[in-house]
């Protein structure tokens, strides 16, 4: 759900926000650029401005002087009752060892390695040939592991662009997050296909399909051709679509009304284990739903941390 809230916040940022129009805000980062930066005295910055001497990113001595002017005006207003002003469209977080922010960096990468303890079991399960246990059904199995490597990735590329917002990273950003919205949709279509299904052809056009909508989605944010505001559009679209199908699966699917279906007691699920996926299933869409107002309440940072 970070990824498709991400797409919304990114597209702000083009436009700018109030603090960095702020004339205290222009006149600190001019008074400190000209008296630590001009000299391109590197040692003269870092014994001054945190963000040089603190940090293991590279951040250059006009960036640095921009956060050591934006934490000490957020600091002033908050002493003084007054709002926390956004910043080149981001509430200023407090930096720790540079990483532009620390919290989002951490849930990221874990849920990267949660995605990729999966990916991982499966390719371990395919090598050794034993047909462990992975969670899932076979039939399904195979999809799941596309969802979960295209989840690393994304989770990994989020928490390169909550390190430090840069051009590139945005971009990455937002390009694998259309990976895993576009997995997501097929995973759902997938599995409404039913768990007995084995037209191969069927599952291989459906993943050409989302293949080539994603790589040429891909290519439109790197050219320019698709504009923010767009890809926001149609990246709320996939997740309600999705989120829509795995509800109606959850609530109202009937595995044997499928026509293809050919109903194998023993190769089927029992009642028990499809009723708590289900449950779990429902939960799971209702949790990333309440996710996703907190995001839209679009509120401060708490602590200068969360």
């Amino acid at each position: 759900l970070a990824f498709i809230i991400s797409t919304g916040i990114i597209w702000e940022t083009s436009w700018g926000s109030y603090g960095d129009r702020d004339y205290y805000f222009i006149s600190c980062t001019t008074d400190l650029f000209t008296e630590y930066c001009r000299s391109n005295d590197r040692l003269l910055a870092s014994e001054h401005l945190s963000l040089i001497n603190q940090s293991l990113i590279h951040w250059t001595c006009l960036e640095a002087c921009e956060y050591e002017c934006m934490t000490k005006i957020t600091s002033q207003r908050l002493e003084s009752n007054g709002d926390v002003l956004k910043y080149y469209g981001h509430w200023p977080f407090i930096r720790y060892f540079g990483i532009e922010e620390p919290a989002s960096v951490i849930f990221s990468l874990l849920n990267a390695v949660y995605h990729l303890k999966f990916s991982a079991a499966y390719i371990l399960r395919g090598i050794s040939g034993i047909k462990s246990e992975i969670g899932c059904h076979p039939q399904i199995a195979s999809w799941i592991f596309l969802y979960s490597t295209a989840a690393t990735l994304a989770w990994v590329m989020s928490s390169i662009y909550h390190s430090k917002k840069t051009p590139y990273a945005t971009e990455l950003d937002l390009t694998f997050a259309t990976g895993v919205l576009v997995t997501g949709l097929l995973v759902v279509i997938r599995r409404l296909m039913g768990l007995r299904c084995i037209n191969y052809i069927q599952g291989f056009s459906l993943f050409l399909v989302g293949f080539f909508g994603f790589a040429i989605r891909a290519k439109g944010i790197f050219d320019g051709s698709v504009s923010f505001s767009s890809h926001m559009y149609s990246s709320i679209a996939l997740f309600v679509i999705t989120t829509t199908l795995w509800c109606y699966w959850a609530c109202f699917y009937d595995e044997n009304s499928l026509i293809w279906t050919q109903r194998r007691t023993s190769d089927m699920m029992t009642h028990s284990k499809q009723r708590r996926a289900r449950w779990l299933c429902l939960l799971c869409n209702i949790w990333l739903l309440l996710a996703a107002l907190l995001e839209v309440l679009d509120f401060p940072p708490i602590w200068g941390i969360f």
